[in-house]
C-alpha cells in the first residue's frame, strides 16, 4: 500500500508495540465495510429463514397465485374465442372459393353456349346469303337472256341500233363480258357452299354484287341500243316500246337484287361483328371469374395461415400462463413450508464464511498499522510518505537487543487466527518436550510462500 504516515526516524530507539508507520487504509476500510454488510445480510437471511414467512408474505403469495390463475383461465377462454373466430373466417373463405368456382363454371358454360349460339346465327346467315345469291344469279341470268334474245333476233337485225351502230357493239361487248363471268360467279357460290365459311361467303357476295352491277350496265347498254333503233316493218315502234319496258323491268329487278345482296352482306358482317363481341364478352367473363377464383383461393390460404398463427400464439400464451401458475404455486408452497435443514445449514455456512471474510479484512486493516514487533533501534527507512510499499518488502530495518528469533511457516487456513503480539509456547527437540519456551509474535510476512502446492505465510517469534 501507500505509506501515509511515518512516526520514527533512523536512530530512534523504540519499544515493542510502538506504532512505527501507517499505510493508506481507504481500500481496506471499504473492504471491511463491504464484508461486514455482506455478513449482516447473510445473518438477516438466516434469521428470516429460521423465523419462516410472515402472514403478509403468505397473503402476497396467495394473491399472486390467484392473479396468475385468472390470467391462465383468461388464456383458455381466449384460445376458444380464437378457435371459433378463425374457424368462421376459414369457412367464409372456403364458401367464397366454392362460390367463385361455381361462377367460373357458369361463365365457362355461358362461353360455350355463346359460341354455339353465335356460330348457329352465323351459319344461318351464311345459308341465307348463299340461297339469296343463287336465286338472284338465276334471276339475273334471265335478264341476260332478254338481252341475248333482242340482240340475236334476225328480224330486228336490219334496224337494231341503226341510228347509232356503236351502241350495238357496246351492248354486245357488255353482254359477252358479263355472260362469260357466270362460271366464275357460280364457282364462288359453290366454294362458299362447300366450305360453309364466313370469309368465302363474303367473298362470293362481293363477286355476285360486282357481277350484278355488270348485268345492270349491260341492260343500260341494251336500252341505249333500243333508243337508237327506229321503227320498221319488221320491228315496229310498238315492239321497240315493249322491249324498252322489258329492259327497264329487268333493270329494276337486277337493281333490287343488288340492293338485297348488299343488305344481306351488311347483315352477315353485323352478325360476325355481333358474334365476336358476344364471344369477347363471354371470354372476359370467364377471365374475370378465373381471377376471382384465384383471389378467393389466395384469401383462403391467408385465412388458414392467419388461423394457424393465431392458434399457435394463443396456445403459447396458455403454456406460458400455465408455467407461471405452476411457478406461483411452487413459490406459495415454498413460502408456507418450514425451512429445510439443508437450507439452514447452507445459509449458516455462508454466515460462517462471510464472518471469516470480515475477520480477514479486519486483520488486513490492522496490518496497515505497522508496530514494532520487538524493542530495538531503527537502522534504515526504505520508503518515504506517499510512496508505494510493495507487498512483502520491508519498509525499515531494526537492530534488536534480543538474541533469539524463531521463524515458522503457518498455513493459509490458520494465518487469520494469528496477530502481532500473540503469546507463543514452544518446544525444541534438543531440549525435550517437557521444557517450554515462551515468546511473542513480532512479524507476519504478508507475502505467501508455496510449499508442496500449499500456501504458507512466514511468522517470526521473539523468544523471551
Amino acid at each position: 500500500g501507500v505509506l501515509e504516515q511515518l512516526y520514527v526516524a533512523i536512530g530512534d530507539e523504540v519499544e515493542q508495540g510502538r506504532l512505527l508507520a501507517k499505510l493508506d487504509t481507504k481500500d481496506l476500510e471499504n473492504q471491511v465495510r463491504q464484508a461486514s454488510a455482506n455478513l449482516a445480510s447473510a445473518v438477516a437471511t438466516l434469521r428470516q429463514m429460521q423465523a419462516g414467512a410472515t402472514p403478509e408474505q403468505i397473503f402476497v403469495s396467495e394473491q399472486n397465485v390467484e392473479s396468475v390463475e385468472v390470467a391462465y383461465q383468461s388464456s383458455l377462454v381466449n384460445y376458444q374465442n380464437v378457435t371459433v373466430q378463425t374457424d368462421r373466417d376459414v369457412q367464409v373463405a372456403h364458401n367464397a372459393v366454392d362460390s367463385a368456382k361455381t361462377d367460373l363454371s357458369s361463365a365457362e358454360t355461358e362461353y360455350i353456349n355463346t359460341i354455339n349460339k353465335e356460330d348457329t346465327t352465323i351459319e344461318s346467315s351464311i345459308t341465307t346469303s348463299l340461297a339469296i345469291m343463287k336465286n338472284h344469279v338465276f334471276i339475273a341470268k334471265k335478264s341476260l337472256d332478254v338481252i341475248n334474245d333482242i340482240l340475236t333476233d334476225n328480224a330486228k337485225d336490219d334496224t337494231l341500233g341503226i341510228q347509232n351502230v356503236q351502241t350495238v357493239y357496246t351492248a354486245k361487248s357488255s353482254y359477252n363480258s358479263v355472260f362469260s363471268q357466270i362460271p366464275m360467279v357460280e364457282s364462288a357460290i359453290e366454294v362458299a357452299t362447300a366450305r360453309n365459311d364466313y370469309d368465302e361467303t363474303l367473298r362470293a357476295l362481293d363477286e355476285v354484287i360486282h357481277w350484278l352491277n355488270g348485268v345492270s350496265s349491260a341492260l343500260d347498254d341494251m336500252f341505249d341500243v333500243l333508243l337508237a333503233t327506229p321503227g320498221s316493218a319488221n320491228y315496229s315502234d310498238t315492239s321497240i316500246t315493249a322491249d324498252k319496258s322489258l329492259i327497264q323491268s329487268e333493270q329494276s329487278t337486277v337493281n333490287a337484287s343488288t340492293s338485297t345482296l348488299v343488305t344481306q352482306k351488311t347483315s352477315l358482317i353485323n352478325a360476325a361483328s355481333s358474334r365476336q363481341k358476344a364471344i369477347d364478352t363471354a371470354e372476359s367473363n370467364v377471365k374475370n371469374a378465373s381471377n376471382a377464383v384465384g383471389k378467393a383461393e389466395t384469401n383462403l390460404d391467408l385465412a388458414i395461415a392467419t388461423k394457424n398463427a393465431r392458434m399457435d400464439t394463443a396456445l403459447a400464451d396458455i403454456e406460458a400462463k400455465l408455467s407461471a401458475l405452476d411457478i406461483a404455486k411452487a413459490q406459495l408452497d415454498q413460502v408456507k413450508a418450514p425451512p429445510r435443514e439443508v437450507d439452514l445449514a447452507s445459509q449458516q455456512a455462508t454466515v460462517s464464511r462471510l464472518n471469516a471474510v470480515v475477520e480477514d479484512a479486519q486483520n488486513q486493516l490492522e496490518k496497515a498499522m505497522m508496530v514494532a514487533p520487538i524493542a530495538g533501534t531503527i537502522t534504515a527507512i526504505h520508503y518515504e510518505v506517499g510512496e508505494q510499499v510493495p507487498t512483502g518488502s520491508p519498509f525499515l530495518n531494526m537492530l534488536t537487543s534480543l538474541q533469539y528469533e524463531v521463524e515458522v511457516d503457518i498455513s493459509e487456513a490458520d494465518i487469520a487466527k494469528i496477530k502481532l503480539g500473540d503469546p507463543v509456547e514452544m518446544t525444541f527437540d534438543a531440549f525435550g518436550a517437557q521444557e517450554l519456551f515462551i515468546g511473542n509474535v513480532f512479524f507476519i510476512d504478508p507475502a505467501e510462500t508455496i510449499i508442496s502446492d500449499v500456501v504458507y505465510y512466514s511468522v517470526k517469534i521473539q523468544v523471551a
